[in-house]
C-alpha cells in the first residue's frame, strides 16, 4: 500500500515538475478529482465512485485538451475574451471596474492570475473545479428532494456528460459557477421550506447573492424565490387562510420589479438581446451579429411568429421559442439537431417532474414545488434576453442541475404506486407513503 501511494504521488508531480509555470492549474485539476473521494454521497458504493472519477477526469481531461492542443466548441469567442482580459489585468497589476455581469468573472480571474500568474490551464481547472463541485451539490439536492442516501451512477453521468454541459462547463465561461451557485441556493431554499434556520438563510442568500454577481439574472431570481418559497409555505401551513392569503400577497409584490425588468427588456431590445457580452456597438447596444458568437448568425429565433406583437405576447413566445427552438424546420446542421434533441429531454423532464410533484405530498410536495418552480422562474428570466438558439443552450446549464434532480424518479415512481406493481420491487420512501395512502384510501 505505501509503494502504491508513493508511486501515485511520483506520478502525479510529473506535470508540476515538466510544466512548472502551470503548477497551481494542475493542483487545481487535482483537487476537483478528490472532491468524488472527500464526498460520501459520491463514494457510498464502487459504482458511483466510479462513475464520479470518471465525470470529473473528463472534466480534467477537456481543460488539458483546451489548454495545451486545441480549443474545442465551446470555448471560442467568450473565453477568449475572459482569458485575454485577466491576462493583461493581471500583467498590469489592475482590475476592472465592476458594472455587473462578465465583470465580476474577469475580476475573479485577474486576481487569481495576479496570485498565481496569468495560465490557460488555470483558468480551466477552476471550471473543472466547479463542476466537480456542482456534482457534490446536484447529489444532495436530489437525495434532499428524493429522500434517497444514495445516488445511482447513470444519474451522475446524466449530469455530467449531456454535451452542451461538457463543452460550456470545461470552458473558461461562468456557466459552471453559475450552476454550482444555483444548485445550491435551490438545496438551501428548499430546507427553509422544511425549517427555518439562520443556516439555511445565510446559505441561500450568499451562493444567491453570488449568482447575481456574475449575471443580474440571478438578482432577479432572488426576488422571485421570495414568492415561492412563500407559496409552498402556504400549500403546507396550518393557519388559517386569511393569514395565508395575506402572506402571499404581501410576498407577491417581490414579483413585480421582475415583471417591470423583464417588459423593459422586451420593449428595449424588440427581443434582440446582448447574445455575447463582447459583441456591442459604441454606444454599448448589443448587435445581431453577435449571434455568431454561439452559433451560427440565422440561429435567432427573433422574427419568427409571435416575438413581433406586444411586450407581453413577445415574453410569452420567447420562452416557448428558448425551450423549443430550434424547431424541425429550423434544424439545418448536426449542431441544430443536437440543440433540438437536447431541448427535447430538457422538456420530457419537465413534463415528468410535474407528474412526480402531482405523485408527492407533505413536505416532499413542498420542496418539490419550490425546485420545479426556481427551474420555470430563472428560464423564464434567461428567456427574456434571448433570441438565439445558441445562446439559449447556454443559458440552460445553469439550472439543468436542479431540473435534472427534480424530475429524475417520475415515470419509475408512477409505475411502481399502481396497484399492480410487482411485490418485489424495491419502492422508494415517497412512493411506499403513495402506496399506503392508496391502500387504506386516504385522499392525497
Amino acid at each position: 500500500m505505501r509503494i502504491l501511494i508513493i508511486s501515485a504521488i511520483a506520478l502525479l508531480s510529473i506535470p508540476l515538475i515538466i510544466l512548472p509555470e502551470d503548477w497551481f492549474g494542475w493542483l487545481i485539476l487535482y483537487l476537483a478529482l478528490a472532491v468524488p473521494v472527500a464526498y460520501r454521497p459520491l463514494r457510498e458504493t464502487r459504482a458511483v465512485l466510479v462513475a464520479s472519477l470518471s465525470c470529473v477526469l473528463l472534466f480534467a481531461i477537456l481543460a488539458v485538451v483546451n489548454s495545451y492542443f486545441m480549443i474545442l466548441p465551446g470555448g471560442g469567442v467568450d473565453a477568449s475574451r475572459f482569458l485575454r482580459q485577466a491576462t493583461m489585468y493581471s500583467q498590469t497589476s489592475s482590475l476592472p471596474d465592476y458594472h455587473g455581469g462578465s465583470s465580476a468573472f474577469v475580476i475573479y480571474l485577474s486576481t487569481i492570475f495576479s496570485v498565481f500568474g496569468p495560465s490557460s490551464l488555470s483558468a480551466h481547472a477552476l471550471s473543472a473545479l466547479a463542476s466537480s463541485l456542482s456534482l457534490a451539490a446536484f447529489v444532495r439536492l436530489r437525495n434532499l428532494l428524493c429522500g434517497s442516501k444514495q445516488v445511482r451512477p447513470w444519474l451522475i453521468i446524466a449530469f455530467c456528460v449531456l454535451p452542451s454541459a461538457l463543452m460550456f462547463r470545461s470552458a473558461v465561461l461562468r456557466e459552471a459557477w453559475e450552476g454550482l451557485f444555483f444548485i445550491s441556493a435551490v438545496y438551501y431554499l428548499c430546507r427553509l421550506s422544511t425549517k427555518t434556520t439562520s443556516r439555511s438563510w445565510i446559505g441561500f442568500i450568499s451562493f444567491g447573492l453570488l449568482g447575481a454577481l456574475l449575471h443580474s439574472a440571478f438578482a432577479l431570481y432572488l426576488l422571485g424565490s421570495i414568492v415561492v418559497l412563500a407559496m409552498a409555505r402556504t400549500f403546507t401551513s396550518d393557519r388559517p387562510v386569511i393569514v395565508r392569503v395575506a402572506q402571499l400577497a404581501a410576498a407577491s409584490m417581490a414579483f413585480v420589479p421582475i415583471a417591470i425588468a423583464g417588459i423593459s427588456i422586451a420593449e428595449r431590445d424588440n427581443r434582440v438581446a446582448a447574445v455575447s457580452e463582447g459583441f456591442r456597438d459604441q454606444s454599448g447596444s448589443p448587435t445581431v451579429p453577435g449571434f455568431g458568437s454561439e452559433g451560427r448568425g440565422d440561429a435567432t429565433y427573433a422574427t419568427q411568429p409571435g416575438m413581433q406583437g406586444n411586450a407581453g405576447t413577445r415574453v410569452l413566445a420567447g420562452f416557448f421559442y428558448y425551450w423549443a427552438a430550434p424547431l424541425p424546420w429550423q434544424i439545418r446542421g448536426p449542431s441544430d439537431l443536437l440543440v433540438a434533441l437536447e431541448n427535447l429531454f430538457r422538456v420530457a423532464l419537465l413534463i415528468s417532474g410535474f407528474f412526480l410533484y402531482r405523485s408527492s405530498s407533505g413536505q416532499q410536495r413542498s420542496t418539490l414545488f419550490i425546485s420545479l418552480s426556481s427551474v420555470v422562474l430563472l428560464e423564464m428570466i434567461w428567456s427574456v434576453g434571448t433570441s438565439n438558439w445558441g445562446t439559449a443552450v447556454r443559458h440552460h446549464i445553469p439550472a439543468y442541475g436542479v431540473l435534472l434532480a427534480s424530475a429524475i424518479v417520475p415515470v419509475r415512481l408512477r409505475w411502481k404506486v399502481s396497484h399492480e406493481a410487482s411485490p418485489k420491487l424495491r419502492l422508494s420512501p415517497v412512493a411506499r407513503v403513495i402506496r399506503q395512502q392508496n391502500s387504506a384510501g386516504i385522499p392525497r
